[in-house]
């Protein structure tokens, strides 16, 4: 071969050799940039809209149906409000609600707001959640001590319906007042969310 033939052949190399770096270093840029935006997107995502596995967990982690005060002395089985708390505890929900709703209609009985969170709760169990938020909003317009109790069952519905702009009302209002009942744990759902 020529000096001239080995010159043309030697930069036909360098320019293939050129021409595969560049599409590896496009290629790799493309990676790099594609990777950015999955990245940005799936932070965005997980701002914007909480993932249902979260809410499950909060849900699971927070309900508190099983420990509902009592306000019945052990010793006492003969109490009458005893008994509805029997059947609420042993899952009996249509007899329960038959039993608090007796109750609701008694707004001098001292044990009307516990009869409320009972008949919520038995409402819900029983999966009547539009019942159970009515008697939540009951007990939340009533003048009982216990009347913030509503906001926190209302809350539980909620993460268990996964109705995420109930629940930022519902926080929203638990969280405008220290004294609510379980505001220090509203304050960690928040958090979480």
């Amino acid at each position: 071969r020529s000096r001239r033939q080995r010159q043309m052949c030697i930069r036909d190399s360098i320019e293939i050799a050129s021409r595969a770096y560049m599409k590896k270093k496009q290629s790799k840029r493309l990676l790099y940039i594609s990777s950015i935006a999955a990245a940005i997107l799936i932070s965005v995502s997980v701002l914007l809209f909480p993932k249902e596995q979260s809410l499950d967990e909060l849900y699971s982690e927070y309900a508190d149906w099983d420990q509902l005060t009592s306000y019945v002395e052990q010793s006492d089985t003969h109490n009458e409000f005893a008994k509805g708390e029997v059947l609420y505890n042993t899952k009996k929900n249509i007899e329960a609600i038959q039993f608090f709703e007796t109750y609701r209609k008694d707004k001098t009985n001292t044990l009307y707001a516990a009869s409320l969170v009972y008949l919520g709760a038995s409402y819900f169990a029983n999966n009547n959640d539009v019942k159970a938020i009515e008697i939540y909003d009951v007990l939340i317009n009533s003048d009982s001590y216990d009347s913030s109790k509503g906001h926190w069952y209302k809350l539980l519905i909620y993460l268990k319906q996964k109705d995420t702009e109930q629940i930022k009302k519902t926080l929203e209002i638990i969280l405008s007042h220290p004294n609510y009942y379980k505001h220090q744990l509203a304050v960690e759902i928040d958090k979480e969310l």
